[in-house]
């Protein structure tokens, strides 16, 4: 049985709260410059349970709105904090639509694959839970609640 588990980055594993103010006034530039996100802390929490996902048997995947331009940056944060090797999932070039659209559409994509018997994202954006477990299933995702994203800013996300 293959298990898939995907793990939103900023929110749920990245402790980005130094350069939030960013995004809540769209500087989306500014928000996601790479030295700025090379210094995000780590939710232990976070880490603890994607460490305990692996130790389970789950293929560990990411599933972030960040844009591919810093993948790098990305890969090398999550290698230097000690988080599980994973295939990374960013936002494309051209994208411009609601995050929740964004992770709703990538995860129909795994599903209809049918390559796992079982898919679930780990999230902390509300908007992204509640169009999921509407749309796919409960099953599917579950609402990291370790860091409470600001209401200004859920309805700023896009990807």
């Amino acid at each position: 049985m293959s298990k898939l588990v995907l793990f939103d980055i900023d929110g749920v594993l990245a402790n980005e709260t130094h350069r939030v103010h960013y995004a809540l006034s769209c500087q989306w530039i500014n928000y996601f410059r790479p030295d700025l996100v090379s210094k995000d802390s780590v939710w232990e929490i976070g880490r603890e349970i994607a460490l305990e996902y692996e130790a389970d048997g789950w293929e560990i995947g990411y599933l972030t709105g960040r844009r591919y331009t810093i993948r790098e940056v990305t890969s090398l944060w999550l290698e230097k904090n000690g988080f599980p090797n994973g295939i990374l999932h960013m936002r494309g070039r051209g994208i411009q639509y609601p995050l929740a659209a964004f992770k709703l559409q990538f995860l129909r994509k795994i599903l209809d694959e049918g390559e796992y018997d079982e898919v679930l994202l780990l999230d902390d954006d509300p908007e992204v839970i509640e169009m999921i477990h509407r749309l796919l299933g409960r099953e599917y995702a579950y609402h990291c609640t370790w860091h409470i994203k600001q209401k200004a800013l859920v309805r700023r996300a896009v990807a």
